[in-house]
């Protein structure tokens, strides 16, 4: 436990993360959106070690997506996403690999 955040090799597990998302608004009813994102967690000494390299994590991802929000009625939206990412440990060998997803999600609000 600490006051402040502990940037140095004595935090348990330290987590950046930065993302960028954009939109751009075809008409009153469809926009276009892009994503793209980093993230690095590094463990300490106290979290798992890995057995072969005998240190702690060490992970890194990347993610780049695009997509479409469509208006569907005034509380209503059709939000459609597709993701691209990669994710290694440099510490861990066998942690490691690429993907893409899609989602599609309708929200309604109330």
């Amino acid at each position: 436990m600490a006051p402040i955040t502990v940037f140095s090799e004595k935090a348990y597990i330290r987590n950046y993360t930065h993302q960028l998302e954009s939109y751009y608004s075809i008409s009153d009813r469809i926009a276009l959106s892009s994503y793209l994102g980093w993230q690095r967690v590094i463990g300490n000494y106290s979290t798992e070690i890995d057995i072969d390299s005998r240190r702690p994590r060490n992970q890194e991802g990347f993610a780049f997506g695009l997509g479409a929000d469509l208006s569907l009625s005034k509380n209503t939206g059709l939000y459609i996403r597709h993701r691209w990412f990669s994710f290694e440990d440099r510490n861990f060998a066998l942690d490691k690999f690429k993907a893409h997803e899609t989602t599609l999600e309708i929200k309604s609000y109330f």
